[in-house]
């Protein structure tokens, strides 16, 4: 679990997306929300 996941998106930069802690799954699923094609590290 972690507070801080490495957001990757095609054409951009990889960024931080920081919240509560949370496992791997749920931080794709909230990265998706906003940006469907993210995946996360």
């Amino acid at each position: 679990m972690k507070a801080c996941w490495m957001v990757l998106l095609p054409n951009r930069a990889p960024f931080a997306m920081v919240g509560a802690q949370i496992n791997r799954d749920e931080a794709l699923t909230c990265a998706r929300i906003i940006w469907p094609e993210a995946d996360v590290a």
